[in-house]
């Protein structure tokens, strides 16, 4: 196996849509470790190593909005995971619960890849349609400016007791 920094200067060569697929892959291989017996040893390997590509790529990911929160919170519930298998208290409820959250996690990352009009640009472009995708820009359709309030009642009073007394003034 390749040492981390090795790793890392890899991994970031990808474009980010490229790296948000690989951890989404990542994550979702762990539902089928937890249910494998035979398997099992390999839960707490990639719950850990699949932190490294979510901290490198999380700089990059937090200029766009939803993704640099998603990862942030994806890197908590690993870590939380972590410690809990490390302390081997995952029960078959919590096996179950660890099961579905990295199903979902798979794909809520693997949503923010495959973000609509998201192209697989490298670089400030790349991250410019991912917010685009993430954060579509709404249009709003072109208005007439409001018409002006009612004059308040007093003033109203005051207009039509002017112009009676200006008509009743006539000869």
């Amino acid at each position: 196996m390749k040492n981390r920094k090795e790793r890392e200067e890899m991994f970031r060569q990808d474009p980010l849509i490229v790296r948000l697929r690989k951890i989404a892959a990542d994550v979702g291989r762990i539902p089928d470790l937890v249910r494998d017996p035979d398997r099992r040893h390999a839960v707490e390997t990639i719950l850990d190593e699949t932190r490294g590509p979510i901290e490198w790529t999380l700089p990059e990911a937090l200029a766009i909005p939803r993704a640099g929160v998603e990862l942030a919170n994806l890197m908590r519930a690993l870590t939380s995971w972590l410690g809990i298998w490390r302390e081997e208290r995952l029960t078959m409820n919590l096996q179950v619960l660890l099961e579905d959250e990295m199903m979902a996690w798979s794909d809520r990352i693997q949503g923010l890849a495959d973000a609509p009009r998201l192209t697989e640009s490298v670089g400030r472009r790349g991250v410019f349609e991912l917010t685009l995708a993430l954060c579509p820009v709404r249009e709003s359709p072109p208005t007439s400016p409001p018409p002006p309030p009612p004059p308040p009642p007093s003033l109203r009073r005051t207009l039509q007791s002017m112009i009676r007394h200006f008509l009743e003034s006539k000869p």
